[in-house]
């Protein structure tokens, strides 16, 4: 089991976007102060000083710097094993990370008004203060304080999924975009083209890629691409062959499918392979 990373980072005059990218490790990040707006595939959220986001393995994401406002931040990233290790069935500590505490549109993050209530603040400083420590039992420290963390958050999420259901659901993207990604996560195995979600979606093209970008920080093509190797990983994982993965995404050929495997993962199909044989 990988130790876990936690960051408290400070800036000022940081008035820049951060690239959009994802994390093999799951994070949970909580906002101090600052001037920002958070994207997590194509969830958009402004934040005040102590909400909490929640971010999957994978997950798109990018921080939009709005002033010169001093941004300050603290967050760590952890092993999957974690849910494996300290879960079962009647028990799952990723499920507000799945989305599994009751709404039917994915909402990442948790209101500081909670977090408070809750003491996720405290703990989430309790851990940075713990990774600063460089004594023998400091790492088992931070795996119990990582327990207690999230335990805590599956509370946290239970009452914020009620009141995400109170308050309609907003999270601040555009509907017909989240429809849109909810549509493409569904058909994964299909070919999609801008062309047919602009016939069933009934918008322009224009509009369909303008707010794409704006709201998730890629193209169009470029998260449908994305999520198809992402998938691709996950079946490859779960020992399907190779052969029958590109095909079954829907890729034209291996050519166009090896290409974006490498582009993406930084490694070709049968290294990944290879790498996750040895881990």
């Amino acid at each position: 089991m990988k130790d876990i990373k936690v960051f408290k980072r400070y800036t000022e005059n940081d008035r820049h976007n951060h690239i959009v990218h994802r994390d093999e490790d799951y994070e949970v990040y909580l906002f101090l102060q600052g001037d920002v707006t958070f994207g997590i595939d194509g969830r958009l959220y402004s934040l005040e000083p102590n909400d909490l986001l929640l971010i999957s393995s994978c997950e798109l994401h990018q921080v939009i710097v709005n002033s010169n406002r001093p941004y300050e931040r603290i967050y760590l990233n952890f092993d999957k094993e974690y849910f494996r290790i300290f879960s079962d069935e009647e028990y799952r500590l990723e499920a507000p990370f799945n989305n599994e505490v009751g709404t039917a549109r994915k909402n990442n993050k948790i209101d500081h008004q909670i977090v408070l209530k809750y003491g996720l603040d405290k703990m989430m400083e309790k851990m940075y203060e713990l990774s600063q420590e460089g004594t023998p039992q400091s790492r088992v420290l931070r795996i119990a304080q990582m327990l207690e963390i999230l335990v805590t958050i599956n509370l946290a999420s239970q009452e914020s999924s009620l009141q995400e259901e109170s308050a309609g659901g907003k999270t601040g993207s555009n509907e017909k975009i989240d429809d849109i990604i909810q549509y493409i996560s569904k058909h994964l195995d299909e070919r999609i083209t801008l062309d047919d979600l602009v016939k069933r979606f009934y918008i322009s093209k224009y509009y369909l890629c303008h707010e794409f970008r704006r709201i998730t920080g890629v193209s169009c093509q470029e998260y449908i691409r994305y999520k198809k190797i992402q998938k691709a990983r996950m079946m490859l994982l779960a020992g399907q062959p190779l052969g029958d993965v590109w095909f079954q995404l829907g890729f034209e050929n291996y050519s166009t499918f090896y290409r974006a495997f490498k582009q993406i993962s930084e490694v070709s199909p049968s290294e990944f392979i290879k790498r996750k044989g040895k881990s």
